[in-house]
């Protein structure tokens, strides 16, 4: 743990520092995390969920978290030891050509890179900022009504099935004709 800001401190692999041997992952807010220059990750949902989707292709594609240790030391042997490097492939290790290749060649885990797309602020009032980016190149800077649409735009697109969409969207509707329901149950 990171004592000046009380997150768990991981390395690039997003493995807790500290943990014996790749036990731990931290992701989101809980971890503190570094850009490529540096700089520590802000704690927003975007860096959460694309740790997430990093995390979940390391674990679907049988990487050994422990990283590179020697494959003739027992497990009960390295239960102690500290991280040696990135998370390797099991599955590759056992020379099988198909596995090889869903791997798309990689025998080491790549390190966790965030990617920058920008980011959506609700100001209330039919009012939000929006900056729209891809890595260091901002595409769009919007602020009042035009970044109040975009910022609802972004909103229903992200709903996970169409019902959710469509009930937001019902939801807005109905605030906009008959106002906020402010009645309790």
């Amino acid at each position: 743990q990171d004592l000046g800001l009380g997150r768990i401190t991981v390395d690039p692999w997003l493995r807790a520092v500290g943990a014996p041997s790749g036990t731990f992952i931290a992701i989101g807010d809980a971890s503190l995390s570094y850009s490529a220059r540096g700089a520590p990750l802000p704690q927003t949902a975007q860096v959460a969920a694309q740790q997430g989707a990093y995390v979940a292709r390391l674990l679907n594609r049988g990487y050994d978290l422990c990283g590179n240790t020697p494959g003739d030391l027992a497990s009960s042997e390295l239960q102690g030891c500290e991280l040696m490097g990135p998370p390797i492939s099991r599955e590759a290790q056992s020379g099988d050509l198909v596995k090889l290749a869903a791997l798309r060649g990689a025998l080491e885990a790549k390190p966790f890179t965030f990617l920058n797309l920008g980011l959506l602020a609700y100001l209330g009032g039919g009012e939000a900022l929006s900056q729209v980016q891809v890595g260091e190149s901002r595409l769009l800077a919007e602020a009042g009504s035009t970044g109040f649409l975009l910022w609802r735009s972004v909103y229903v697109v992200k709903q996970v099935s169409p019902r959710t969409r469509f009930l937001v969207l019902f939801d807005w509707l109905k605030t906009k004709v008959f106002g906020r329901d402010c009645t309790s149950w």
